[in-house]
């Protein structure tokens, strides 16, 4: 049984990162943290699609 497939992971990230770009567009910069090897892992792929769209830190 496939929860998510590629396609629609890549869409809850890009969700994901809008989201948090919005709740933080005052702000200068934008810390991510994920905890050990998944929440890292997860944190990087949400950093890697807002170097994309936003100049933040």
């Amino acid at each position: 049984m496939e929860v998510l497939n590629h396609y629609q992971i890549k869409q809850k990230i890009q969700r994901l990162s809008y989201e948090i770009l919005e709740n933080n567009l005052d702000e200068q910069e934008i810390i991510l943290a994920g905890i050990n090897k998944n929440g890292f892992g997860f944190a990087h792929l949400i950093y890697n699609f807002l170097i994309t769209i936003t100049n933040k830190k």
